[in-house]
This record gives C-alpha cells, sequence and structure tokens, in this order.
C-alpha cells in the first residue's frame, strides 16, 4: 500500500471513531489497492465501516459478575448477567408501546451495543406475551402528540438498533408477537418461541402496511403475502415449520439464555463478523459478498483471538478472549 493511500485510509479510519487495532489491521495488511478514485472511495469506507461495526473496545471477562437489574422505566428493564443482557418488556396485558416506550426499547438496545462487554443479548415480554406492537388507543386520544406514520418510524427505530447491532440479539417470545412486535421479533437474530406463541402481520388489520421487507426475507414471498394480506394469527407449529422461529421451546426465555450463554464463550470479533457478513448478504453481489468475507477472514486472522482460539482448542480448554 503507497504512503498516500496509506494515510487517506488512516484519515477516514479516524474520522470515524474507530478502534486503534482496526488501524493496526489497515497499516499492516494491504487490503486497499491502488484502484481509481471511485473503487478506492468505496474500498475505504468499507474497510472502515467494518471497522466501526466491530468497535473499538476490549472485552473484559464479566462471566462471573453478580447480575444487575436496571429500570429504564415501569416497562423497559435491562438485566445484565455476565456477558449477557437481558431487555424485558412489561406492559400487561400484551405489552403494547406507546411512542415513548418504543423510543425507550431503542435506546436500551443502543445502550447495549455500546457495552462492548456484552457478547449477546436476549429480548423477552412478561405477562405471557412478548409484544402486541403499537398502542393504537394512544393515537386516538384527543390531545395525541404522534400519528400513525411516526409511530411506524419509532418502531421501525427500535427493530434497527436490533439489526444493527454488533452482538446476537435473541428473542424470546412467549405469547403474542403482533404488528410491532412482529416486526421487533424479525429483526432479532434468533428467534425462540413458547408453544402458545402466536405471529400476526397486523398492519392491514388497521388499514396499514407494515413489515413487508422483514417478513419476506424471514418466510420467502409465498407464505409471507399469506400473513400480510390477511393479517391473521399464526401459531408457533405454523411459525417453527416456515422458518419464522428457530425452535419451540416450553420455556423460551430459558432455552434463549442457553443459546445466548453459548454465543458468550466464542471469539467475539468473530461472532460479530459473522452476525455482519449474515446481514450484508442480500445487499451485495455474490462477488462483492466474496471480497467482504475475504477481508473479514484477513482481518480475524491477525487478532489475538483467532491466536487465544487455536491455543484453547489444541490445550481443550474454554477460550480466554479479549477481544482484539
Amino acid at each position: 500500500m503507497g504512503g498516500g493511500m496509506q494515510r487517506e485510509v488512516l484519515e477516514w479510519l479516524g474520522r470515524s471513531g474507530v478502534g486503534v487495532f482496526a488501524v493496526h489491521y489497515v497499516r499492516h495488511r494491504h487490503v486497499i489497492t491502488e484502484e481509481g478514485a471511485e473503487g478506492r472511495s468505496k474500498r475505504i469506507r468499507r474497510i472502515a465501516h467494518l471497522a466501526f461495526v466491530l468497535g473499538p473496545t476490549p472485552f473484559r471477562h464479566a462471566e462471573t459478575s453478580p447480575a444487575t437489574v436496571t429500570a429504564m422505566s415501569d416497562v423497559i428493564s435491562i438485566e445484565t448477567l455476565g456477558a449477557i443482557a437481558t431487555i424485558t418488556i412489561d406492559r400487561a396485558p400484551v405489552n403494547a408501546l406507546t411512542a415513548e416506550h418504543w423510543t425507550e426499547l431503542r435506546d436500551v438496545i443502543a445502550m447495549t451495543a455500546d457495552n462492548h462487554e456484552l457478547r449477546a443479548v436476549v429480548v423477552a415480554g412478561e405477562n405471557q406475551s412478548f409484544c402486541a406492537g403499537a398502542d393504537i388507543r394512544t393515537l386516538t386520544e384527543p390531545h395525541a402528540d404522534m400519528d400513525e406514520a411516526e409511530m411506524l418510524l419509532v418502531v421501525a427505530d427500535a427493530a434497527n438498533a436490533i439489526r444493527q447491532h454488533r452482538a446476537p440479539v435473541i428473542a424470546a417470545i412467549d405469547g403474542p408477537a403482533h404488528g410491532g412486535g412482529l416486526e421487533l421479533a424479525l429483526a432479532c437474530d434468533i428467534r425462540i418461541a413458547s408453544p402458545r406463541a402466536t405471529f400476526a402481520a397486523a398492519g392491514i388489520n388497521m388499514g396499514l402496511i407494515a413489515s413487508v421487507s422483514s417478513l419476506i426475507d424471514a418466510i420467502g414471498d409465498t407464505r409471507a403475502r399469506r400473513m400480510l394480506l390477511t393479517g391473521y394469527r399464526i401459531t408457533a407449529a405454523d411459525a417453527s415449520l416456515w422458518g419464522l422461529v428457530t425452535d419451540v421451546d416450553d420455556a423460551p426465555l430459558d432455552a434463549a439464555m442457553a443459546v445466548a450463554s453459548a454465543i458468550a464463550t466464542k471469539p467475539p470479533l468473530a461472532v460479530e463478523a459473522t452476525k455482519y457478513a449474515v446481514a450484508q448478504r442480500p445487499r451485495l453481489s455474490p462477488a462483492e459478498h466474496s471480497d467482504l468475507m475475504g477481508e473479514l477472514f484477513r482481518f480475524l486472522a491477525t487478532s489475538d483471538d483467532h491466536a487465544e482460539a487455536i491455543r484453547a482448542f489444541l490445550e481443550k480448554r474454554r477460550g480466554n478472549y479479549g477481544r482484539r
């Protein structure tokens, strides 16, 4: 890599606020080549985006830390146990949320993304319900300060906070996941449902449209049309058959915590890079995604975590990863 090109990359990375390990990688690996102004700019931005997603802060082990519970409000709370955070929605009877609650949920999700000691997040609901979407009653009050379109945006913000989260997010679904609750579940990387869980794309029932792209991505065009056009509820059994949920379990929260615990034992940079690569696959051509995978592989191959994973494998012990 030429000196001028390297300086340009480092300047872009510096403006992006990325960590020193990403700068070290770009300095020592020739992943950017002279390929004209347009191609160079595109490649620089891809590397900078990757480095920004992976983040700067080393992980410090917290597996033996005591659980801490923080109530963000009377509706949204977060419990941290070791490297796993559990976000709980609690608004009886079915966890239908106001715009204020959706904003709180978005902020809590973003807060967990900023905590690089966390390796996985679980989202669950009380009241034998996951989330029944938006509280429509608040939109019909005489002095309502938000209309349906604005409510859709705050729901989308919360779902996008999950999609953009650096770590895997697991939904523990017990009861209804309807409307905005379905969108919230679809944003999660893994979905585990109880046998009594139900799923509905309820926008059509209110004369609206929602969850089109995310539902098609999850279960395909044909089955998504049935849910989107009818607003019918489907059972956990059907959701499992259609690929909408990963597993059906009588104790979905326990099952979700077990999956989160398994993820928390893996090298965190590799976990985050894998989530990023999966998310980028629909957005890139096969050739572009192959290039991205190569960049990710080279990045991870130079990490301390990779070296520690090899040592742990050979010594038949759990890895002690520093997220570096």
